[in-house]
């Protein structure tokens, strides 16, 4: 019986007819150093970018920021010396304003 049929290997490949994919199988390769660096790179290049664009605002709200807080302290401190100079010349205070 072996004569009239052709013994097949089972772990053989079958050979595939010409044609039959329309494209090449991706083979693995070798690591690829340039699109790993550029991965890595990449979230440091995008944080850099949102500086360069964002920069100057973000300046600009530090520093109005400041500005803020520096006069909100000045307030605070030239309300507390009018506060105590008014306590101080209190009629109830129990002293005499001169």
């Amino acid at each position: 019986m072996s004569q009239l049929t052709p013994e097949i290997d089972p772990n053989e490949p079958r050979e595939l007819p010409h044609g039959f994919r329309d494209y090449e199988p991706i083979q693995p390769r070798g690591t690829d150093w340039r699109e790993l660096r550029r991965k890595i790179w990449a979230p440091f290049a995008a944080i850099a970018a949102f500086i360069a664009k964002f920069g100057v605002g973000i300046l600009k709200f530090k520093f109005l920021l400041g500005l803020f807080i520096s006069f909100g302290a000045y307030s605070r401190r030239s309300d507390r010396a009018s506060r105590s100079a008014r306590l101080s010349s209190s009629p109830f205070s129990g002293r005499a304003s001169s």
